[in-house]
């Protein structure tokens, strides 16, 4: 058993509200994570073939990128990493091919082929094939190689302005 001490901040629930999620909630694997780190509430999740859930990570765009770029300055902390893929439309997908984190306050994500343009605000998301089941209906933070437990939700209505719309989202969220 693991005691954690921390102090909770205050802070601005994404989803509005929750109205229907899978009983019991769901683990997700985080196995392939770098260093541990927080996957964010209305993060929406894929099954996986092993009976965890995969989380799709996104990193919101902070600069605007041009049509055709090829880098893409995101918030620090994503947990994506090179070998990743990030979705461009519902079936085609780039590969992230190299990751900056030598600035504090952002991170650089390069990709093999443009992602086409992003405001700041965007939102860039990892490539699964298949649709979403549910969202996560917290933040949860983690230690790298855990698996974690997460209510599901499959509907629920989103503040898209803390957890910006996704391309590839479970048919009963909405976002506003």
């Amino acid at each position: 058993m693991r005691i954690e001490r921390f102090t909770e901040s205050r802070r601005i629930p994404a989803i509005y509200h929750k109205i229907a999620d899978l009983p019991a909630g769901v683990a997700i694997r985080t196995k392939d994570f770098p260093n541990g780190g927080h996957i964010p509430e209305a993060t929406p999740l894929y099954v996986g073939n092993d009976g965890l859930y995969n989380a799709a990570l996104s990193a919101k765009v902070v600069e605007t990128a041009a049509a055709d770029a090829v880098t893409y300055t995101v918030e620090k902390g994503s947990l994506l990493k090179v070998g990743d893929k990030l979705q461009k439309t519902k079936t085609v997908s780039v590969n992230i091919t190299g990751i900056d984190t030598t600035d504090p306050n952002k991170d650089v994500i390069t990709v093999d082929a443009t992602l086409g343009a992003k405001n700041a605000g965007d939102v860039v998301a990892q490539f699964y094939t298949g649709e979403p089941v549910a969202i996560t209906g917290e933040s949860v933070t983690f230690r790298q190689g855990d698996n974690v437990w997460v209510s599901a939700w499959v509907i629920a209505v989103v503040n898209k302005n803390i957890m910006p719309e996704p391309l590839s989202k479970p048919a009963g969220v909405l976002y506003v």
